[in-house]
This record gives C-alpha cells, structure tokens and sequence, in this order.
C-alpha cells in the first residue's frame, strides 16, 4: 500500500494523447478513493474505540466505590429524617390548643 505518490515536476512527461490523459485521471481518481476509503476505515475504527460500548464500562473499583457513595448518602439521608422526626414537637393528648379550650 502506498501512503505518498510523488507529485510530477515540471520534467516529469505529460503524455499529450487524450486517451493517455484520460486514463492517467483515472488512475488518480482510483487511488484517492482507495485513499479515502483507507482514511475512512481508520476514522471510524478511532470513533468505535474512543466512543464504543467498551469505552463506557467502569472498571470493578469505580463500581464498588459507586455503590460505597450510593450507600453513606442513603445512610446520610436516614439519618437526616430520623433526626428531624425526634425534633417535631409532640402535643399535648393529641387535641390541638382549640380543641382542649372548647
């Protein structure tokens, strides 16, 4: 496979036979869509590397330190409303103020 084709100088021969110069711009469409296509390939093999499904997985550490945060903020959160539950004050046999009056 060729990564670079030389460019023509200016001694370099042009053949002057439209049949000739035809068939050389055949050649060089040819190569530069194998080209293109190459180049293609290579692009879309990054991006499936880079952005894949295997590129989203976390590794069992994440995973276990994940579920270890998951785990004190449900702890945290517990704690919050078992503390604010002691913290309502109770009333008196269970009748509001208006009720005990009348």
């Amino acid at each position: 496979m060729c990564f670079a084709r030389a460019a023509m100088t200016p001694g370099d021969s042009v053949p002057t036979d439209p049949d000739a110069l035809r068939a050389l711009l055949l050649a060089e469409r040819t190569h530069h869509a194998e080209e293109l296509e190459r180049l293609t390939a290579i692009i879309r093999e990054l991006q499936r590397h880079r952005f894949g499904r295997r590129a989203e997985r976390l590794d069992p550490e994440q995973l276990a330190l994940e579920n270890v945060e998951q785990t004190l903020a449900a702890v945290d959160t517990a704690a919050e409303n078992d503390s604010t539950a002691r913290k309502k004050p109770r009333r008196a046999g269970g009748r509001s103020i208006a009720a005990r009056a009348g």
